[in-house]
């Protein structure tokens, strides 16, 4: 399951932040950490034991595995994102009222349509 669900939070995240040229936003590596701690809460919440035992040390090493797994794939953690600090606010909220999904998310829509630029 932890295969999966770090699977899961490397494709919804490695698609969605990937950098620009927009210096006044959250570099990739801030927009990954806010997004992905809503989203690593998330899925705590929805699915605890399947969680628990993926991520023993809780929602920060689920962040930390997500951040490594994006990195690897080549996303610049110092580029700027595409999106505003506004922007990942509101994707943080939504994710955070979004409920629990039937599975877990591997793509961009499985998450709320705010997220879906970030």
């Amino acid at each position: 399951m932890k295969r999966i669900m770090l699977g899961a939070l490397a494709a919804v995240l490695v698609s969605a932040c990937g950098g620009t040229d927009a210096s006044s936003n959250p570099t990739t590596s801030q927009a990954l950490n806010q997004i992905g701690t809503s989203f690593c809460s998330m899925l705590q919440g929805c699915y605890s034991t399947a969680f628990n035992t993926a991520y023993p040390q809780g929602s920060s090493q689920c962040v930390q595995a997500m951040m490594s797994a994006s990195f690897a794939k080549g996303i610049d953690p110092n580029a700027h994102d595409a999106c505003s600090q506004s922007e990942i606010d509101a994707c943080v909220h939504d994710i955070g009222v979004m409920g629990c999904p039937a599975t877990v998310p591997t793509t961009l829509q499985g998450l709320p349509t705010s997220c879906q630029k970030c």
